[in-house]
């Protein structure tokens, strides 16, 4: 009970953090100063009664899911059907079709975001590998199945193939991470909520048909997690899956366990690079725990072997990403990435110091910074998103003096580190402040002139390639969706307008680690290191958007149940 409330207390504490940090900031926008000074008793106030909300919500979650949902004392063990293959069908099948209105509402896809770039990539042949290529590739197939079918008189848009096919094997990730949660020890609600989680939570119907990259990321993901847990966190020795496996069989579904938790890692990799990053940082704690492991006697060597082997299969994961990677860059003759795209902090960094002076730097440091950013992209500048900045960044001259761009940096911060933490904590709102609505504004603050959550009406930015003719099958219920991505009326909800909030899902995957290795569940504590990681690529990236936070969604629950559940091995229990 006292771990739990002094976890509880710490995200509380967060949370009220955040909330006047964010206060304070947003009444300096402008970059003037950071004084508190008449903003401090409102900022406080604010802060604590967001703190007292959250910490309510989360208590109350933790209670229910640990009494009723899970098999505590109000709930009891779900009968062996929900551990069916069964039951994992019938999952898929009311995810699936409780997404199927939204498929039709925005049919043929939700073409938005990097879907045109891709597709135009893929039309001329002029390959970049700043898009995952293999996203880039399926995408194409699909929408040359669609020139195929129309020419052929079958008037099915290619991108209706793309969107289906996505939707379908993001709702097989969900249907398996239900059939987990039942195997974990939730209870028959608990197995029904997770389910209605997936099905009806409005985000997962809209993001299954989205063209972009975070969906099939997320999906393989999810299936990662959930294969890594089955092999580090082994299912009780008296448990019924437990005593249907022997001899021959269990050694087949030891072979097929790795094998598919191989194909997960690399096809997660080889859809967003930050699954690269995620099992670097798993590789390094596996070492860790490994070498620990050896040294204690209590565990002894029996868990340096499992988990040296695990480091090792997942080093040669690595290779394969790499490898295979290579081979789409070889095939394709793709050029590689900008590298500014690597660099978001840095340049919104600089410029941030650039404006903060009042468009001024130092002479000399000015001339350094126009070898790699001209003033017009350095007055580019949006406190929330670094593409304004990036698009001026010379790539080139970035290549040939790396170490002198660094030294820039660094000399510049040394004299303006207010202004590089000013543009951290801007760029980064989204992730810790829970009023946040820079998530939302975004795109108004750079490329469109209104507020979204989900982007749904892209126009074309290039409108000799309108590849997509969009069609609308459902009239009111893309009313519904529209009413939520565009109009987000969610914000006008007390305490469901969190369910939408990043704040609560990045919240999430900095504590449910923590908690898990508060209650000594280390081989939990370790599946969650890749969800702790993907958080880290957040703070470092572009901005803070929906899209990006989505994974969460899907991993979350995930952890939950390893929280929750029968999350431990036999020998943390």
């Amino acid at each position: 009970m006292k771990k739990r409330i002094w976890l509880l207390l710490s995200a509380g504490l967060i949370t009220a953090a955040g909330e006047m940090l964010g206060k304070i900031l947003e009444a300096h926008a402008d970059g003037a100063g950071m004084g508190i000074r008449s903003m401090l008793l409102s900022a406080i106030l604010s802060g604590l009664a967001a703190a007292a909300v959250l910490v309510l919500i989360l208590a109350a979650g933790w209670y229910i899911g640990s009494r009723f949902l899970f098999t505590g004392r109000g709930a009891k063990k779900a009968p062996v059907f929900f551990t069916s293959i069964r039951f994992f069908f019938i999952s898929f099948a009311v995810i699936a079709a409780a997404w199927f209105p939204c498929w039709l509402a925005y049919y043929p896809a939700n073409y938005s975001y990097d879907g045109e770039p891709q597709l135009i990539q893929y039309t001329t042949g002029v390959f970049n590998s700043h898009h995952p290529l293999l996203h880039t590739i399926l995408l194409g197939r699909c929408y040359n199945l669609g020139v195929f079918l129309k020419a052929h008189g079958i008037p099915v848009d290619g991108m209706a193939v793309y969107s289906a096919l996505q939707a379908l094997f993001l709702a097989y990730a969900y249907a398996s991470a239900v059939r987990f949660a039942a195997k974990r020890g939730a209870s028959k609600a608990g197995i029904v909520t997770m389910l209605l989680w997936f099905a009806l939570f409005p985000v997962h119907p809209v993001m299954a048909v989205t063209t972009t990259k975070d969906i099939y990321f997320t999906a393989f993901a999810v299936l990662f997690l959930l294969r890594l847990s089955d092999i580090l966190i082994p299912a009780s020795p008296d448990s019924d899956e437990r005593k249907e496996m022997a001899g021959s069989r269990a050694r087949i579904l030891f072979f097929l366990q790795r094998v598919l938790l191989g194909f997960d890692g690399v096809m997660m990799t080889l859809f967003r690079k930050n699954g690269l990053y995620m099992m670097l940082l798993l590789l390094v704690f596996l070492v860790i725990s490994a070498a620990a492991a050896a040294v204690s006697l209590k565990r002894g060597r029996k868990d340096s072997v499992c988990l040296s082997a695990m480091a090792v299969f997942l080093l040669v994961m690595i290779l394969v990403y790499k490898g295979t990677d290579a081979y789409l860059i070889k095939i394709t003759n793709a050029g590689k990435g900008e590298a500014a795209e690597a660099l978001s902090l840095p340049l919104q960094q600089i410029a941030r110091a650039y404006k903060s002076g009042g468009n001024s730097l130092k002479e000399d440091d000015l001339n350094d910074v126009e070898k790699y950013i001209s003033e017009f992209g350095l007055n580019q500048y949006r406190p929330s998103i670094s593409d304004g900045v990036k698009q001026y960044f010379n790539n080139e001259e970035y290549a040939e003096n790396r170490s002198e761009f660094f030294k820039v940096w660094l000399r510049i911060g040394i004299e303006s580190p207010g202004a590089y933490a000013a543009a951290f904590l801007y760029q980064t709102m989204g992730a810790w402040y829970p009023d946040d609505v820079s998530h939302l504004e975004v795109y108004r603050d750079w490329w469109r002139n209104r507020v979204c959550y989900i982007v749904t009406d892209a126009e074309p930015v290039f409108v000799a390639y309108d590849f997509v003719e969009r069609d609308n099958f459902a009239p009111a219920v893309r009313s519904f969706y529209e009413a939520i991505c565009t109009d987000c009326v969610y914000r006008k909800i007390p305490l469901v307008k969190y369910l939408f909030s990043p704040l609560l899902w990045c919240l999430g995957a900095f504590m449910l680690p923590i908690a898990l290795l508060v209650r000594k569940r280390k081989r939990a504590f370790l599946v969650s290191v890749p969800v702790f990681g993907e958080l880290v690529m957040i703070f470092l990236g572009p901005c803070v958007i929906s899209r990006y936070i989505y994974p969460f969604m899907g991993l979350l629950p995930v952890l939950s149940v390893l929280l929750l559940g029968e999350g431990r091995s036999s020998k943390e229990k």
